[in-house]
């Protein structure tokens, strides 16, 4: 065998050998460093996905004060169609009724039958002309509080006015009055 190796071998195995130390150092060098720039990527990735969602959670949280600052007025509005648990609001409530039984031309007798956490009952006997009745308790139960009527009953009575016998109407109403939730 022949032990002589031409130039042109001699050049490819100086390059094969060449070649394979550069492989080498590259993949022992180079790898790692690009494992480690894919790992810091990804890290990168996931940071940048928390800072968004972080901004989102952000945005949202702006926007629900933004509804609450928005709603807190309307709540002190709502707060005035109920019955605030003190005897001033009691006292302008009764005579609200007591002025639509004026203006209906009603005689008007109103009893306390009770209160609950929620609610204050009030009897009213009414008194008057049908048509005049009727308009009261139609403007009762649109009452600028939040109220309810629970029960009426109606009932004729013979009125003797001199040797005029009239017949009058008189009622018998339980009405409901609530309370603010916040009492």
């Amino acid at each position: 065998m022949n032990k002589y190796r031409s130039p042109k071998q001699k050049f490819t195995i100086a390059l094969v050998v060449c070649g394979t130390l550069v492989v080498a150092v590259v993949g022992l060098i180079i790898a790692p460093l690009f494992i480690q720039v894919v790992s810091n990527s990804a890290k990168l990735k996931a940071g940048m996905l928390e800072q968004v969602n972080e901004q989102a959670k952000f945005v949202a949280a702006q926007e629900t004060t933004q509804d609450l600052l928005k709603i807190s007025p309307q709540i002190d509005k709502i707060e005035t169609f109920f019955l605030a648990d003190d005897l001033r609001d009691l006292s302008n409530t009764l005579n609200a009724i007591e002025n639509l039984a004026q203006i209906y031309n009603i005689d008007l007798k109103k009893q306390p039958t009770g209160a609950t956490k929620e609610s204050k009952g009030f009897s009213l006997v009414v008194r008057g002309t049908f048509p005049n009745i009727m308009n009261f308790i139609m403007r009762l139960e649109q009452f600028p509080k939040f109220s309810k009527i629970e029960g009426f009953s109606l009932a004729t009575q013979r009125v003797a006015e001199g040797s005029n016998i009239t017949q009058e109407l008189s009622g018998s109403i339980s009405f409901v009055i609530y309370l603010s939730p916040n009492n």
